[in-house]
């Protein structure tokens, strides 16, 4: 990234063409965290992980086809990641995908790298989940869904499930920082979410 930096931070976020190469050169990287595939046991509810924070949260996006129609295309286009403060590059959600989220803490972007480890669909969910890599400032994993449940009422629901824990010296230091922006993550993407499949319920 260009500009002022201090480490691995930046006083601009990433353009276009940096996120190109970072893409590029995280395709070689490796995992950093050793149990992946984890998010996929919290639905289950198995026991957590020791050392890392697990945590599950979801939102009622509305109900019926429509709602989970735009939910799906929102989560295939990241748009949940779309919060000014954070982006990212948006990959297709299929397994050997590299994500790469982009976000700003402190007045100061970083880039960090993970890939699709997982990726499932069928007529009533869409869910994928992305596993840090080497040279990302934490070590876990996060999964992202939207269900529908016609079952039950037709409810669809957007979720996130995540384990994490600090992957980098700097990062333990700032670890209450870096909780901050986790909560803060899941509280915007999840209001975001709701309300696009509010409106999409709206009539007219």
């Amino acid at each position: 990234m260009p500009g002022f930096r201090i480490g691995p931070f930046s006083l601009q976020a990433p353009t276009r063409s940096e996120l190109e190469d970072i893409e590029a050169a995280s395709q070689r990287l490796e995992y950093n965290f050793p149990h992946v595939g984890s998010t996929a046991l919290i639905e289950s509810g198995a026991p957590a992980i020791p050392g890392y924070n697990s945590a599950r949260h979801r939102v009622k996006m509305g109900q019926g086809r429509k709602v989970f129609n735009r939910g799906v295309k929102m989560l295939e286009a990241w748009d949940h990641f779309r919060l000014g403060w954070a982006f990212t590059n948006a990959p297709p959600p299929v397994v050997g995908g590299i994500v790469l989220v982009a976000a700003r803490s402190l007045g100061l972007w970083s880039c960090n790298p993970l890939r699709i480890s997982r990726a499932s669909r069928s007529p009533r969910r869409l869910e994928f989940a992305s596993t840090t890599l080497q040279g990302h400032q934490i070590c876990g994993e996060e999964a992202f869904s939207v269900s529908w449940y016609p079952q039950t009422g037709g409810d669809v629901w957007f979720e996130i499930r995540s384990v994490s824990r600090p992957a980098t010296p700097l990062a333990w230091l700032a670890q209450p920082v870096l909780r901050h922006y986790q909560a803060k993550f899941v509280r915007e993407s999840l209001a975001r979410m709701a309300q696009h499949g509010a409106e999409t319920a709206a009539p007219g």
